[in-house]
């Protein structure tokens, strides 16, 4: 009986322990499709990992489960290359001279100004418009100190003025002296000359700045809804929906078949045990029997 309770519950053959069974595994795993035919911007050991990950968890030690798994990792792949392709499609879009265009006509931008936008106002959460707001609270506090220039306000330059003082300020040494800094960068004779001088520069480095700063709220709206209207016409909806719902049919079906694995040993195992214990009490009473006659 002990020989028939093992075989029902291990009717498996090949490693017992488990460290011989997570040796057997991996090297099924490493011979796999973990190792060609990947994009540059995949990583084939971060796939192997992920695939080993998956293995533990469904306790893929045998290789009909691993079978089913590469057929999830598989799909979960076309699915991931899938949505990449299309964020990549939209911001090659998003960057054309046509997309420029619409968005100076519905900002109220000549068509002539479309030609010279920088490319960082299509593109999502960019530095440089974060930099925009800085530079222009910059330039509107030289001309505000321009406006109402006296001496005394020199000493309070970091206090009063706290955009400009960083614009000047910036990349120079801890303690280096605002008025000094300023002289030597515009050398201008006076310091409203020097002033003057800012302004002048932040209106000719930072012309595409200063703009966006002045509405940018509205202007991120307006490529909101530009990219969304990108984002309609490139996914191509019907052949997307259907590319990504067989890639996801894909991944339920062999978790499914993972599932029906795993149900369908339970019953295994349950009938050879049931068997067993059947077996074993026919044979006890054929020993009551001989015992009593």
């Amino acid at each position: 009986m002990a020989n028939i309770s093992k075989k029902a519950v291990n009717p498996q053959t090949g490693p017992k322990t488990v460290i011989g069974k997570s040796i057997s595994s991996k090297n099924a795993q490493k011979a796999s499709i973990f190792t060609k035919g990947y994009l540059p911007s995949e990583n084939p050991e971060q796939r192997q990992a992920q695939f080993e990950l998956l293995c533990q968890q469904w306790g893929a030690d045998d290789p009909t489960r691993q079978i089913l798994l590469r057929t999830v990792e598989e799909a979960n792949l076309g699915c991931e290359r899938l949505m990449l392709a299309l964020r990549q499609k939209i911001e090659g879009k998003m960057q054309s001279l046509e997309i420029a265009q619409e968005f100076a006509k519905q900002a109220g931008m000549s068509a002539i100004a479309a030609l010279t936008l920088p490319s960082w106002y299509f593109k999502e959460d960019s530095s440089q418009k974060s930099f925009a707001i800085n530079v222009l609270d910059a330039y509107l506090e030289v001309i505000s100190l321009r406006n109402s220039f006296s001496d005394q306000l020199t000493a309070q330059i970091a206090q009063q003025f706290p955009n400009l003082y960083a614009y000047v300020m910036e990349g120079q040494r801890t303690g280096a002296i605002f008025s000094t800094v300023l002289g030597q960068r515009y050398r201008q004779a006076t310091p409203l000359l020097n002033y003057a001088a800012v302004q002048k520069e932040i209106e000719e480095k930072y012309p595409h700045h200063l703009t966006w700063a002045q509405d940018d709220e509205r202007y991120e709206t307006i490529i909101a809804g530009i990219r969304a209207g990108q984002v309609i016409e490139a996914m191509d909806l019907d052949k997307y929906t259907r590319y990504m719902t067989s890639f996801q049919n894909r991944i339920f079906k062999g978790i499914h078949g993972l599932a029906v694995i795993d149900q369908y040993e339970a019953k295994t195992v349950q009938a050879l045990s049931s068997n067993a214990v059947l077996s074993s009490s026919s044979q006890d009473g054929a020993d009551d029997a001989v015992e009593e006659g």
